[in-house]
């Protein structure tokens, strides 16, 4: 994983370009039916920014960031040792 100093670990859609994100945004919502799951944190927070926190079904374990989330189901593993 690649860390920029300072950085809050919040996905900044400041940096992107408007026109991308309206089209991803708009692309998304298209599909209706879409059952997500996130295993990282940063694919959370995209996925929520995209507007499509609705559709996911389960997040890691390690992440409760955007506050949207906290009450979805967290997935993890567990040794079968």
């Amino acid at each position: 994983m690649i860390s920029n100093p300072g950085s809050t670990g919040r996905l900044d859609t400041s940096r992107l370009d408007p026109l991308l994100l309206d089209s991803l945004r708009r692309l998304t919502q298209s599909v209706i039916s879409m059952r997500i799951v996130s295993l990282l944190p940063s694919s959370t927070e995209i996925v929520c920014e995209l507007g499509l926190a609705d559709s996911l079904v389960g997040i890691t374990h390690e992440y409760d960031y955007p506050p949207i989330v906290i009450n979805k189901p967290r997935l993890t593993s567990k040794s079968s040792r």
